[in-house]
């Protein structure tokens, strides 16, 4: 069984198990759902690498296709339950995993927070991430602050936060929100970030 595959038993297990998952337990499933869902749209576009004119190619994309749309259904349903849940806490979803993760407990404090509005439609979202991904390990690893990735399907904090173009960066002192509108390199983003909020700098 390929990663593909030991991904989507995953996403399956999880599925099966929603309604009876509390709200730490949905938290978790967001996030490992989010992880996998990354990780199949990053095989998705490796594989039109490819000869698409294969047969073989073509029946693994039409399979992978698959597995991404089921993937992002049950995404929006853990997604769904645990904001219904979350009526205590505050009102954003947890980022996609990439070692270390943010606790649960830490959504419950008025630690910091980047926070990067995206769709998996938008060309410069794609090329942006693995900047963010960057970004997300350095401040989380660091415990510096949390950082979030919200997808435009998620209609209420689209709305809620005025969202009119992607990729939207905004960043939370603990106090108020902030948008962001320097560049996109990642030094930019980390001098806007250790300015606001006086965190050790960090550079490559």
């Amino acid at each position: 069984m390929n990663s593909f595959q030991t991904n989507f038993t995953k996403v399956i297990d999880h599925s099966k198990n929603l309604e009876n998952y509390n709200q730490e337990q949905l938290y978790n499933t967001v996030v490992d759902l989010r992880t996998i869902h990354g990780e199949m749209i990053g095989g998705f576009y490796n594989n039109l690498d490819k000869n698409l004119n294969d047969n073989e190619v073509k029946l693994e994309l039409s399979f992978l296709d698959s597995m991404i749309d089921t993937t992002r259904k049950v995404l929006q349903l853990a997604e769904s339950k645990f904001n219904m849940q979350n009526t205590n806490q505050i009102n954003i979803q947890p980022t996609m995993r990439g070692g270390s993760k943010p606790k649960y407990e830490e959504f419950k404090k008025n630690k910091p927070i980047l926070m990067l509005f995206h769709a998996d439609w938008c060309g410069h979202c794609h090329h942006f991430m693995p900047t963010f991904e960057k970004l997300r390990n350095e401040y989380v690893d660091k415990n510096l602050l949390n950082v979030v990735k919200i997808s435009d399907k998620n209609k209420d904090l689209i709305s809620e936060y005025e969202i009119s173009g992607y990729p939207t960066i905004k960043l939370y002192d603990g106090n108020n929100f902030h948008d962001y509108d320097g560049g996109r390199d990642i030094n930019s983003i980390r001098d806007y970030v250790n300015n606001k909020l006086k965190v050790p700098a960090i550079k490559d």
